[in-house]
């Protein structure tokens, strides 16, 4: 059993408060967008090494 949840004594299952669901939430999407802003830097790399090779296989 956490501090911010109970169990139901009947099930066994533990019932959390709305505001920790809410928490976890928030959580998780702050989480997802920390992972897609990543997921868009390494593509920016990747596109901006690509085309600065290209670039340098003209200039020779």
């Amino acid at each position: 059993m956490r501090a911010n949840g109970f169990v139901d004594n009947l099930s066994g299952e533990e019932l959390l408060g709305e505001s920790v669901i809410r928490e976890k939430r928030k959580i998780g999407e702050e989480g997802l967008r920390f992972i897609q802003i990543v997921e868009i830097a390494i593509l920016l790399l990747v596109l901006g090494d690509d085309v600065l090779r290209q670039c340098g296989s003209r200039n020779t």
